[in-house]
C-alpha cells in the first residue's frame, strides 16, 4: 500500500467514526521502516521526549 492511499484510506476512517482531524506523526514512518527490515533505530531519551511532547501538543 503507498502512502497516498494509507492517507485516503485514514481520511475515510476519520469521516466514518467522526473524528476531526488526523494528527501526524513522522517519526512514525522511521520505525516502521525499521520494524520491515528488521533494524530498529535507536532512539535517545532526549529525542523521545521531544516526540512525546509534540504530540500531546498536537493532541491537546
Amino acid at each position: 500500500m503507498t502512502a497516498k492511499m494509507e492517507k485516503e484510506y485514514v481520511k475515510k476512517l476519520c469521516k466514518h467514526y467522526g473524528i476531526p482531524q488526523v494528527i501526524e506523526l513522522p517519526w512514525l514512518k522511521e520505525l516502521g521502516r525499521g520494524l520491515i527490515t528488521g533494524e530498529v533505530p535507536k532512539i535517545s531519551e532526549e529525542t523521545l521526549e521531544k516526540v512525546a511532547e509534540e504530540t500531546a501538543k498536537a493532541v491537546w
